[in-house]
């Protein structure tokens, strides 16, 4: 990045200011040099200042351009650019790019390398004191969703392997009768309606599938097969854990080089399953996929402190209590405190017992 270009490209363009969220006008030294800064800083953590900010298994692109080279197609093309560039690195299934609704000109760039329209955000940031919409747009390359699935080795006859799978389509029925006939999954879950419909159950299941890409996976806990009936479900959310430094630095303090991440967990169970163990094998099931994964520092999760069976199942996965959190939610009208547990995976513990 040169930084003694940038005030006079960003002094000469108010129009990279008008339609950029975070260029000021005008634009001095001190802006430029902080500017670069916080870009080379911020490569460790995945935030690419060239066009791109990475994040997990998906791309957000931004970008502008000197007036005087507008109308040469330079944006599609760099765009282009970027699209293979996630091709081939295999692992890219989301990319989305935001433009104010008003930038004509970047909608077209959009459409033109390949993006659709996803949503328009009403009132999404403020602009020179105005509030102004947001259109997002996203192209994605399904085949390469990556699901995350495991299996829940047997525990004897009578507790047999459970599949920690995608939800499908044909699982809405299943979902809505669950829901229905077990309140207390209502009762100690946040998100999770009282009332609940077909459209819902196809609703979320579209959600959590289109959800996988930004590393947001709720799964179904199913008996017999992958396809077999659900017993319950598992929610892992990725999120990439706060790091100072660049990832290079972590080699000589004995950590791996590239992204080090938390997994943040949510489970039910139905109720006629509930007493046979399921809980902690799952959970234990999901340490074991952590640590595979080597890159999984941590994982927590939260109980309702009137969920005793919740908070006992994680302790005998050796889950811990760091803290309970006073009126962290409203459920159902009402202030909620919870448990906020924790595992560390052991090659990341330090000096415990």
């Amino acid at each position: 990045m040169d930084r003694g270009a940038l005030p006079a490209i960003f002094n000469n363009n108010p129009s990279i200011h008008a339609n950029t969220m975070r260029v000021p006008h005008p634009y001095a030294e001190q802006d430029a040099v902080s500017y670069t800064e916080f870009a080379k800083q911020s490569y460790a953590t995945g935030h690419h200042e060239l066009a791109l900010r990475y994040q997990l298994r998906s791309w957000v692109l931004g970008y502008w351009l000197d007036s005087a080279m507008r109308g040469r197609a330079i944006a599609p093309r760099a765009v282009e650019a970027v699209l293979r560039e996630a091709e081939a690195q295999g692992n890219v299934v989301r990319v989305a790019l935001d433009c104010f609704v008003e930038n004509v000109a970047s909608r077209r760039v959009a459409e033109k390398t390949g993006f659709e329209l996803e949503w328009r955000t009403r009132a999404a940031h403020v602009k020179d004191g105005k509030l102004r919409d947001i259109y997002t747009f996203i192209t994605m390359a399904t085949d390469k969703t990556n699901y995350l699935r495991f299996t829940v080795p047997a525990a004897g006859a009578d507790r047999p392997a459970l599949f920690v799978t995608e939800f499908e389509a044909s699982d809405a029925a299943a979902l809505e009768a669950i829901f229905n006939s077990d309140p207390a999954i209502h009762a100690n879950s946040m998100h999770i309606e009282a009332s609940y419909t077909r459209d819902s159950a196809a609703a979320f299941i579209a959600k959590t599938r289109a959800s996988y890409a930004a590393g947001y996976h709720e799964l179904a806990v199913r008996a017999d097969t992958e396809h077999g009936p659900i017993v319950g479900s598992l929610t892992i959310t990725e999120r990439t854990l706060r790091q100072g430094f660049p990832a290079a630095v972590h080699a000589p303090t004995g950590l791996p080089q590239g992204l080090l991440v938390t997994w943040m967990l949510g489970y039910w169970v139905h109720a006629p399953m509930r007493g046979r163990g399921i809980v902690p094998r799952v959970l234990a099931a999901t340490q074991s996929e952590a640590e595979r994964q080597g890159n999984v520092v941590r994982a927590d999760l939260v109980a309702f402190i009137q969920n005793t069976p919740s908070k006992r199942a994680a302790e005998k996965a050796g889950f811990v209590v760091e803290g309970l959190i006073r009126a962290a939610g409203v459920k159902d009208g009402v202030l909620v405190d919870i448990y906020q547990m924790a595992w560390v995976a052991p090659q990341f513990r330090r000096g415990e017992n």
